[in-house]
């Protein structure tokens, strides 16, 4: 992270047609190193959160920058996440929320997190979780705490620990709610969100345009076009969950034990 605004800076002067952002930290220190330029490269952002709140782009119809993208919906979709977690094991009333403070939009999930908190019957512990050290110390006290579900926010050291995350849970008999299809893939008992093929995929399609000479102000910033509810039942077996016939009829997959990993 503390390499990014050089190496930003040097792909920018390699002039490039154009820039792919593969996240929220890439994307706004491309913004930063590219906002005084004349004729600053065009950007295409594959799957961040809420870019116009986080001030990387004015208008969702119309971006008047050189940025635009797919908003990966993920700040919008934290609600609808902690509903269907307690829809799986309604019993659950405490959890942990593994997050990132260093990510742009951390204070505005904190917000909409605890607004819906509010209406449902479950006590959370926030967590800003960065180093193995940190993840290390989460979970001794999640274990003093009792916690009985976590769910996961995005991050990048989050992201990229992902199998570390479920296996410390996984040992303790913890359940795990994800992100991407990928996770209940990896473990987590289920998962709520677009992957990482069908972002990149439909971030080609912009990527494209802009290569046929269509200006980023011409192109505007889209919305996932799948979202996936996915259960890994595999993982309810072997945490000894229960999942009534209702929350699986409303999967979008159930993951049997004999499911290989895919990337999409």
């Amino acid at each position: 992270m503390d390499l990014l605004p050089q190496y930003t800076k040097n792909l920018v002067d390699l002039e490039p047609d154009v820039i792919v952002a593969t996240g929220t930290a890439e994307a706004d220190a491309l913004k930063r190193v590219t906002s005084e330029m004349q004729s600053p490269p065009p950007i295409v952002f594959m799957g961040i959160l809420s870019p116009a709140k986080l001030g990387l782009a004015d208008k969702i119809t119309q971006p008047s920058g050189n940025l635009t993208g797919l908003d990966n919906f993920y700040l919008e979709l934290i609600p609808k996440r902690l509903q269907l977690f307690h829809n799986l094991i309604p019993t659950m009333e405490r959890i942990a929320v593994l997050g990132d403070k260093r990510i742009l939009a951390y204070k505005e999930i904190q917000r909409t997190l605890y607004g819906v908190l509010e209406e449902l019957p479950i006590d959370a512990r926030m967590y800003t979780v960065s180093t193995m050290h940190e993840l290390e110390e989460t979970f001794k006290d999640i274990e003093e705490n009792k916690i009985e579900g976590i769910l996961l926010l995005p991050g990048f050291f989050i992201e990229t620990s992902r199998e570390e995350i479920i296996k410390q849970s996984n040992l303790r008999g913890i359940p795990i709610f994800g992100l991407y299809p990928q996770d209940a893939q990896k473990g987590c008992l289920a998962s709520y969100g677009t992957s990482y093929y069908d972002q990149g995929a439909q971030s080609a399609t912009m990527v494209d345009k802009v290569l046929r000479g269509v200006k980023v102000q011409d192109i505007p910033i889209e919305t996932p076009d799948q979202l996936d509810f996915v259960i890994n039942l595999g993982t309810a077996k072997k945490l000894g969950i229960e999942l009534s016939p209702e929350i699986l009829s409303f999967a979008d997959r159930v993951l049997e034990e004999q499911d290989r990993v895919s990337g999409k």
